[in-house]
């Protein structure tokens, strides 16, 4: 199948290459045929933002293939739909996967193969699994239970392993492993799981909103869609036919127009609520939500071919059912479309390429083993033949273009109040409108109209020693058509000079009067500054002539924050660590009035050092004589250190090995290996973060029971912290 796929992307490749020679390069007709699985006008996996208008309709037929996980599950679908605009923004599309065909190449990955062969066994041919497995426990609000064969997550699909088809040294699981579509797929009897199935899928109805004009560049939509099962019955379902559920949502689409119309791009994100799997008024599975995330390209290279590239994705969100191993879907897909008739025929195809493919997955059971996907076939395909019924788009009319102001001049740029200034406009229309031409002033008065006009400068600035007045003279050119465009122009309109003014009085200096240290917040110790202390300094200084003052603050040590009369100062590592000794910190002010006058002062403190931490006793191990298997009360325990040390990514584990007299010899070593082994393996604790101290019989517990020295003492050391020993 994989070379298949590679031989129809190069052929649809050199396809749009022979039909594109020698024609010149246009932009695409505004409409692609329906994508796959009726999901409205589109790209194959990705919908558009465009809709049909009001009569026009697409027929499409598909033959899609794909790849799934978990179990190397093979799907080939001949889905057929039909796409209706209703209006001119809203459409409505149905559709029906004719033929699905579903094989699986790891039918043991899959927990229907136990499911569906537990079901035979306890009930019969055809039994209702609730029966085979029941009675259930709960199913009312949340996942029923099911004491012979759920998982300890609830449902009634078994955990891997659990019922059948053991693989050697693989299972059994805590949970099951299924596929959110296909969850109780494959049919098994007692020669054992079926690897292919085939029959009618699910059926599709949805209908699409555009939100914004289509001739927009930025196009704007909304998609709702329903889809609904062929079949409810645990038989068919186990043939591959669906989950026997209804699922629908909504879908926010974006589409973008570059390089004249021929590069569309599209994004997509959607919500599916997946329904969950009832039986005899129970909850029997809980799928989880679906969220869809896709983005594709459209390249037109002629009218009559395009390119397509896009990205699939499927996430799956919201509580449900566990999964032994959930893979999120996605697909890369590179096609194009042959477009004949101005689109109403269209002939196209992709090659699919599964992005997430889980060909390498690590299971524990009994003993850890490691299970190969191999992925040689993970890649799909998709064919598309599609008819269809479009109108005729009339003509646009070629857009307007707007007048242009090639200059604005004034016969004087400098004026005394009362003179008068010419003003004349410069401009043209490209498509020769008529012009109408506006003028604004923010002082005097404007006399005449059309391009040239006078401004009159009297009262503008009559007052003797006033300074310049600025006057900006706009003009609005306008075409009648919306289009516009716009000039100034800036003149300065004096006054006779001023007498001048008096000398000023003689500069006295600011002067400081103190200089104030406070904590940000509590303070770590009351009383004292201490390292990682955020301080607020300010400072009072008084300036005899009223001058601005400019403080420009300095320290011995950190960097000043802020400006002005209050700043801030982090002590933060002013110190050499906890318990070291106090650093002396000098902080000095200057300040400035900005005519030569200047004052200085500094104040000196003291920022004390944290204490240091001390170790943190996390529990004890207790074992009996001469064990050191970790047991499950053990493992409680370290849980609860391995999530402390995981909080603390800095802290490390001391774990203090004692043995009685009476035990045999390393059996204290023993202990705190396992210990550590555990923490290890299973929480990935990394090594280097624990140390091992053998203390033995060297030191008996103070009760003088001997039960005491079989034991282990656990001590969480922070950071700084001195070793327990």
């Amino acid at each position: 199948m994989r070379r298949c796929s590679v031989t129809l992307l190069v052929v649809l490749l050199w396809g749009g290459v022979c039909v594109i020679e020698g024609q010149q390069v246009s932009s695409p007709p505004p409409m692609t045929s329906t994508v796959m699985g009726g999901s409205s006008t589109g790209l194959f996996g990705t919908f558009g933002a465009r809709t049909l208008r009001r009569g026009e309709w697409t027929w499409g037929v598909f033959w899609n293939n794909f790849d799934r996980d978990p179990g190397d599950i093979d799907v080939n679908q001949i889905p057929v739909n039909f796409t209706l605009g209703l209006t001119d923004r809203i459409e409505v599309f149905g559709n029906i996967d004719f033929f699905q065909q579903v094989t699986t190449r790891q039918p043991f990955l899959l927990s229907g193969s136990g499911f569906n062969l537990g079901r035979l066994r306890f009930g019969g041919l055809g039994a209702d699994p609730v029966r085979a497995f029941g009675p259930p426990q709960g199913g009312k609000e949340g996942t029923a239970f099911f004491p012979g064969t759920s998982a300890p997550g609830g449902g009634i699909l078994p955990a891997l392993g659990a019922l059948a088809f053991r693989f050697p040294g693989f299972g059994p699981f805590d949970r099951p492993s299924y596929y959110n579509d296909f969850p109780f797929f494959p049919f098994a009897d007692e020669s054992g799981p079926r690897m292919s199935s085939n029959g009618l899928g699910n059926f599709t109805l949805g209908m699409k909103i555009a939100l914004s004009n289509a001739d927009r560049r930025v196009a704007w939509s909304v998609a709702a869609v329903l889809r609904l099962p062929s079949a409810r019955h645990f038989s068919a379902l186990a043939h591959g036919r669906g989950a026997g559920a209804v699922d629908g949502g909504p879908i926010l689409i974006v589409s973008e127009d570059l390089w004249g119309g021929r590069l569309r791009l599209h994004q997509n994100i959607g919500y599916i609520v997946t329904g969950g799997v009832h039986r005899a008024g129970v909850q029997i599975l809980d799928r989880r939500d679906e969220l869809w995330l896709n983005a594709g390209a459209e390249l037109g290279v002629h009218r009559s071919v395009i390119y397509t590239a896009e990205v699939n994705s499927k996430v799956f969100v919201g509580g449900g059912t566990p999964n032994l191993n959930p893979v999120n879907p996605m697909d890369l897909v590179l096609g194009a479309r042959f477009l004949f008739r101005e689109g109403r025929i269209q002939v196209g195809g992709g090659w699919r390429m599964f992005l997430t493919n889980a060909d390498r997955r690590a299971f524990f059971s009994e003993d850890p083993i490691l299970v190969t996907v191999n992925k040689d076939d993970a890649n799909g395909f998709v064919l598309t033949l599609s008819l269809g019924r479009r109108r005729a788009r009339p003509t646009p009319p070629p857009p307007n273009r707007p007048p242009v102001i090639t200059a604005l001049e004034a016969d004087k740029e400098q004026v005394t109040d009362g003179e008068l200034v010419h003003f004349t406009a410069r401009a043209y229309d490209p498509d020769g409108d008529f012009l109408i031409y506006t003028w604004e002033t923010t002082a005097g008065r404007i006399t005449g109209t059309g391009p040239s006009v006078t401004l009159d400068t009297r009262g503008i600035n009559p007052n003797v020693g006033a300074p310049p007045v600025r006057v900006t003279v706009t003009v609005t050119v306008d075409d009648g058509r919306g289009g516009s465009d716009t000039a100034s122009k800036t003149i300065a309109v004096l006054a006779p000079a001023p007498p001048p003014p008096p000398p000023p009085p003689p500069n006295r200096p600011p002067r400081i009067e103190a200089i104030e240290i406070s904590v940000v917040g509590t303070p770590q110790v009351a009383g004292q500054f201490t390292d990682g202390d955020l301080l607020a300094i300010r400072a009072r200084a008084t300036d005899p002539d009223g001058d601005p003052l400019t403080y420009v603050w300095s320290s011995s040590l950190g960097t000043i924050e802020g400006t002005g009369p209050e700043v801030r100062l982090n002590t933060t590592g002013f110190t050499a660590g906890p318990g070291a000794p106090p650093a002396s910190v000098t902080i000095s002010l200057r300040v400035e009035d900005g005519r030569g006058g200047v004052d200085s002062d500094s104040r000196t403190i003291l920022v004390q050092a944290l204490p240091r931490p001390t170790p943190i006793r996390a529990g004890e191990l207790f074992f009996p004589q001469n064990a050191a298997r970790i047991t499950n009360e053990h493992k409680a325990a370290l849980d609860d250190v391995a999530d402390r040390l995981l909080r603390d990514p800095r802290a490390r584990l001391v774990i203090l090995a004692y043995s009685d007299r009476s035990e045999v010899r390393d059996v204290a070593r023993r202990r705190a290996e396992n210990a550590r082994a555990y923490l290890v393996t299973r929480r990935r604790i990394d090594p280097a973060r624990i140390i091992i101290r053998v203390i033995g019989s060297a030191r008996p517990h103070p009760s003088g029971e001997r039960r005491m020295n079989r034991r282990l003492e656990l001590w969480i050391v922070p950071e700084g912290a001195e070793m327990p020993r």
